[in-house]
């Protein structure tokens, strides 16, 4: 479905990385909620040494990117058959197709994991080794600390900022056809503002444009982060994505009706 089909009918704006953004807009459309990717972050490879997996106890992954960066890198041998600590399907999937044998898989985010991989009975002599982006909204360092469980942080990825939206954002969002932006971070929303800016300089929440778009956060901090301005702020119970594609199938709905 192109931007000028969908022109007619309010769209969702999604702004997840690629190509997490392609897989969320073809969801939504499959449920028949008109839907567009638009990034403000694209994934980039952090050089780094990946260690032996001699003198740590397991790996934490909390992001699909992280997976993909170490294949990219190459993984030494033995690291896949140790016990690795996932958040969610899309990454335990991605860690399966890498190679990855002992997987243990939570939800809610890396805090979710940290009951889990409390209650493992992994061997606290050993730390963790958490691949990770150089920006974090989540310290799983402090968090294990505070059990007792020692964790070594290595950023593998980061998450560059985009500088503002596509032509076709840009059209839909002067056009008011723009009717929800889901962000599952705070960042996100951060430069989905800063985007604003950049792109359509001459539209600000003073005439009225947030008004028209409800905003589905993950979190009540991502909602705060967020401002004030917006048509609406709809927060998910829990910061999963599929919570976040039904609240917008279910906006959608609401609306149409």
């Amino acid at each position: 479905m192109t931007a000028e089909r969908m022109v007619m009918s309010e769209i969702t704006l999604v702004l997840r990385p690629q190509p997490d953004a392609d897989h969320d807009v073809a969801l939504l459309r499959r449920h028949g909620v008109p839907a567009y990717a638009s990034p403000v972050m694209a994934h980039h490879l952090v050089d780094h040494a990946m260690p032996p997996p001699d003198g740590f106890s397991g790996m934490i992954l909390t992001s699909r990117h992280a997976v993909a960066s170490l294949v990219q890198t190459g993984l030494p041998t033995g690291w896949c058959e140790m016990p690795v600590f996932v958040v969610g399907s899309a990454t335990a999937v991605t860690a399966k197709m890498a190679g990855f044998t002992k997987i243990i898989r939570g939800s809610g985010g890396g805090a979710g994991l940290v009951p889990l991989i409390r209650q493992a009975g992994i061997d606290a002599t050993r730390p963790l080794l958490w691949p990770r982006a150089q920006d974090i909204s989540f310290d799983m360092v402090s968090a294990l600390a505070g059990v007792g469980l020692t964790v070594t942080a290595m950023p593998v990825y980061q998450m560059l900022s985009l500088d503002g939206f596509d032509p076709a954002v840009r059209q839909m969002i002067r056009s008011g056809v723009v009717g929800a932006v889901i962000a599952m971070s705070s960042r996100t929303v951060r430069l989905f503002h800063r985007a604003m800016k950049n792109s359509l300089p001459d539209l600000t929440p003073d005439n009225q444009t947030l008004g028209k778009i409800s905003l589905i956060a993950g979190s009540d901090q991502i909602a705060s982060a967020a401002g004030d301005g917006w048509r609406e702020v709809l927060v998910a119970k829990q910061p999963r994505r599929l919570r976040l594609l039904a609240i917008a199938a279910l906006r959608y709905a609401r609306d149409a009706a």
